[in-house]
């Protein structure tokens, strides 16, 4: 089933404004704390382990495929059923899981793939996120 109203806007705020901008430059950026040499996720405007500000850093946008489910019902307009949800480890980071789509067939995700991310439109918006794609 394809819903045809537009999926949900993200409305940006003071923490996260830098972040879709980056997107929406075609970056996939992350925030990053130059004292602790830590990604975080998601964006803040301090670290939550010094306090220190964070910067937005450019980010390889591979991983992991920790953990996933299968949407077999449509929770939120613009988005085809069945899909898969995943929980993606980054390779920046070890231990910073990212959500996102993954754009394989439901009966090929499998803990431990390696993903790539692309940014792909937010409907009909402005607005660009990070979707993840079998790496190879």
């Amino acid at each position: 089933m394809t819903d045809l109203v537009s999926p949900p806007i993200p409305a940006p705020d003071v923490d996260t404004q830098a972040w879709w901008d980056s997107l929406k430059s075609g970056v996939f950026a992350l925030c990053y704390c130059e004292a602790c040499d830590r990604y975080q996720h998601p964006p803040l405007e301090a670290c939550r382990r010094c306090g220190a500000r964070l910067v937005l850093k450019e980010a390889k946008g591979t991983g992991t495929l920790h953990s996933f489910i299968i949407q077999q019902r449509a929770m939120l307009p613009g988005f085809e059923v069945p899909y898969v949800l995943g929980m993606i480890e980054l390779d920046d980071e070890p231990g910073l899981k990212l959500t996102g789509k993954v754009t394989c067939a439901p009966e090929e995700a499998a803990i431990g793939m390696r993903l790539t991310a692309h940014l792909e439109r937010i409907g009909e918006s402005e607005f660009l996120s990070p979707v993840f794609d079998p790496a190879g």
